[in-house]
């Protein structure tokens, strides 16, 4: 008994050690952050109010019941018309040009304005709450994991409605009411820039990933204005995702720290938390899953909230803390000026520092165990937002493909040619010759003998392929973000879209 004892009384001295030895550096390292400038409460990073009078998410809020998605097979839903779909690598099909819509059957563009009509008059206040340069939805962010996010799928939902909308009109010619369709998906995208969760900036990225197909499908109009075409290029100049997604991830952090304090202060919070299933404040969700309830019941449950508590919750919180730090000097360093190839290659090199050598071979940067391993559950949330910065160079991509592609439509149809070189378009139609966001120098130009263009980015890996634009990895799904180059589409022949057709049906078949 008297060893027992002490081999208890050795153990418990050990954990404390242990514990305050944690709690130390956590303190010591949160001191270093703030005396730096960096702000680790909540509040403090809440978004500036905004006047009434400027904010469109209460009108917007009026359009959600109208946006829900239909229950009876609505064609908008099965088969909405494609914006720039992928026919072959560096080819679009014409998605407004085609007779009808087959890609999961076939409908009459008859069919789909009869289904739009649906949508009219919640489209109309979505169309009114743009008007509005912010959208402001007063989330409180205190609320932690167990905040609601209810409006995200109804934007993405609306700037999807808009975007077949666009085909229609240009379908019919009306190039006018197809730029103020994409004038509107693009108001959207801006007005929502400063909600500060990372799954909110996400949605944003694939908003603007909606709108800039809306925005191909308009450059391939024969009846497009150069004043429709500057209208739009403003609208895309005017975007930003860098800093969003940076103050999204100090906003992140901050939301893990108060959990962290409220589940050491409360068992309860501490069983809720747990009982919900994963890490991470806005459901970018745990790089592994928790076991929920089965563990939260009894005196074997309530021991390992002490061990969490005492022996793991701080170290957690020091790597979850070093690891966000990371991220955002990569952020920080991208929106100073550097490039994202070299800044994102030394974010996943330090991230892998940070975690013992024999979890470091994963080609998805997976630096996280997977299991029921609650020491590791806050710094998990490291992981998950990680890639974001990749879906922001993807953004920055695209913002700046398309605005230079405005640009050189807005040079051929004042010269009736395609500009020799980018540096033509300045000043008249750009500020200044365009960078590739990926390695900062200018975009890749060419003009083709026969008086078409290649214009792309080198993309993800950092490597010039000569605008090679087939998939890096083997697939049967056509991305241009997952070509070796991110090409600029041309639009495909009317035989290379009866080509895909065929190779499509023969699948099916299959």
């Amino acid at each position: 008994m008297v060893g027992l004892g002490l081999l208890s009384a050795g153990l418990l001295v050990a954990a404390y050690f242990v514990h305050f030895r944690a709690r130390w550096a956590v303190a010591r390292y949160q001191r270093q952050l703030i005396a730096a400038g960096e702000i680790l409460d909540v509040r403090a990073l809440c978004p500036p109010p905004v006047l009434p009078e400027n904010n469109g998410a209460d009108i917007f809020r009026e359009a959600i019941g109208g946006l829900a998605y239909s229950k009876t097979g609505d064609p908008l839903d099965t088969n909405a018309p494609p914006a720039m779909h992928m026919v072959a690598p560096g080819k679009a099909m014409v998605g407004w040009a085609q007779p009808d819509i087959r890609v999961n059957g076939t409908n009459t563009w008859s069919e789909i304005a009869a289904a739009l009509s649906g949508y009219r008059d919640a489209l109309d206040v979505v169309s009114d709450a743009a008007e509005h340069p912010n959208f402001n939805f007063h989330l409180d962010y205190r609320q932690g994991f167990t905040l609601l996010i209810p409006h995200l799928a109804p934007l993405k939902r609306s700037v999807s409605l808009l975007s077949t909308e666009t085909l229609l009109a240009l379908h019919s010619g009306d190039t006018a009411a197809a730029t103020t369709n994409v004038q509107t998906m693009l108001a959207l995208v801006n007005a929502t820039a400063d909600e500060r969760l990372a799954i909110s900036q996400l949605v944003r990225i694939a908003m603007a990933a909606i709108a800039m197909n809306a925005t191909w499908e308009l450059l391939q109009s024969p009846k497009v204005s150069d004043e429709q075409l500057a209208a739009i290029q403003r609208g895309w100049a005017g975007l930003s995702f860098i800093e969003p997604a940076e103050k999204s991830l100090e906003m992140e952090r901050n939301i893990n720290l108060l959990m962290l304090q409220r589940m050491r202060a409360s068992a309860a919070q501490f069983r809720q938390v747990f009982s919900m299933g994963g890490g991470g404040s806005s459901g970018t969700g745990s790089a592994f899953g928790i076991v929920g309830d089965q563990l939260l019941g009894g005196t074997a449950a309530e021991a390992r909230r002490i061990e969490w508590s005492i022996c793991d919750s701080y170290t957690d919180q020091l790597r979850m803390l070093r690891g966000y730090q990371i991220l955002l000097e990569s952020y920080r360093a991208v929106h100073a000026g550097e490039p994202f190839v070299p800044a994102v290659s030394r974010q996943d090199a330090r991230l892998i520092a940070l975690w013992p050598p024999a979890k470091k071979q994963d080609p998805d940067r997976e630096y996280f165990p997977r299991g029921d391993d609650l020491s590791q559950f806050f710094s998990s949330s490291v992981v998950a937002v990680s890639h974001v910065v990749v879906r922001v160079l993807n953004a920055e991509v695209s913002r700046e493909l398309t605005t230079t592609a405005l640009a050189i439509k807005r040079y051929q149809l004042r010269h009736g040619r395609y500009p020799s070189e980018l540096g033509a378009l300045v000043p008249a139609f750009l500020p200044a010759i365009p960078r590739d966001p990926a390695d900062g120098k200018p975009l890749r130009y060419r003009l083709h003998p026969d008086g078409s263009f290649l214009l792309y980015s080198i993309g993800e890996d950092g490597v010039d392929d000569g605008g090679d634009a087939s998939p890096a990895v083997k697939t049967e799904n056509i991305n241009w973000v997952k070509g070796r180059d991110y090409v600029w589409p041309w639009p495909a022949t009317a035989e290379e879209v009866a080509a895909y057709e065929k190779q499509k049906g023969a699948k099916r078949k299959h």
